[in-house]
């Protein structure tokens, strides 16, 4: 899939993601769980760390983009630009055993300036019992994501979340089926959607 399908990809579930993160079961991330109870996890998260952006040319394309709109030639608005990646529970990461018996994933992504960043998977299969969770430094948590979010086409998005760092953490239940996980974009908002200068 092409980075302008993604990006179009971007603009619509930024939206209707926010249903999808209200659809979200709730819950903690296990560290979260992990540290009210005094304990820590074993493993050292890893750090992918985004390659940093020209946000005055994308201004500037954003200028270009908004004056041919005026001529009569619209085009969806932009407020991030998407770092193509391809992590997944395979090749990123750190998988740890929890002491319920649970698989633990965790990833932490950083976008340098990111006024918010929000994520897009091209798969997103999980099984019965499996939670994802995103959540930033300042402990504002999405998900519980669960298999109910599961769509035929494997694509998932997740809405901004503000900062320019963010973890996610992927539980699976002890002796259950192996989920399928694959980040494809990780979307550095150049542009401040969540009105946090306000």
């Amino acid at each position: 899939i092409g980075r302008s399908a993604l990006l179009g990809l971007a603009a619509t579930l930024s939206l209707s993601s926010l249903a999808a993160a209200q659809a979200g079961e709730g819950g903690q991330p296990p560290s979260f769980e992990q540290a009210l109870a005094g304990q820590g996890l074993a493993t050292v998260v890893p750090i992918e760390i985004m390659p940093p952006i020209d946000v005055p040319a994308l201004l500037v394309e954003d200028q270009l983009a908004a004056d041919a709109a005026l001529a009569g030639e619209p085009s969806p608005f932009r407020f991030g630009w998407g770092h193509e990646v391809e992590h997944g529970l395979l090749n990123s990461g750190v998988w740890e055993d929890l002491p319920g018996g649970e698989r633990l994933w965790r990833l932490r992504l950083e976008s340098p300036g990111a006024w918010s960043i929000n994520l897009i998977f091209d798969r997103y299969a999980l099984p019965e019992g499996a939670r994802l969770f995103v959540h930033n430094d300042a402990g504002r948590v999405l998900g519980a994501f669960t298999s109910a979010l599961n769509q035929p086409h494997g694509m998932f998005a997740t809405e901004p979340l503000a900062g320019d760092a963010l973890t996610l953490e992927y539980v699976e239940p002890a002796d259950g089926p192996v989920g399928e996980l694959r980040l494809k974009q990780v979307v550095h908002a150049y542009r401040d959607v969540l009105g946090q200068a306000d």
